[in-house]
């Protein structure tokens, strides 16, 4: 798994989106929220992201 997510690297934002546009793609009536962290181990902050199916256009 580890080696996969290596060669498929994305921002959280990126991936969140992702996530979510194929939710809405499969389920076009649902709501919904994902979220996304990175556990940063070089700088000091994570990275996170947030989207509501409210939020997609």
């Amino acid at each position: 798994m580890t080696e996969k997510a290596y060669n498929n690297l994305r921002f959280v934002e990126y991936l969140a989106r992702k996530v979510a546009l194929i939710l809405k793609n499969k389920c076009p009536h649902s709501r919904f929220e994902v979220s996304s962290e990175n556990f940063e181990f070089i700088h000091k902050q994570n990275a996170y992201a947030f989207i509501c199916s409210d939020d997609l256009s």
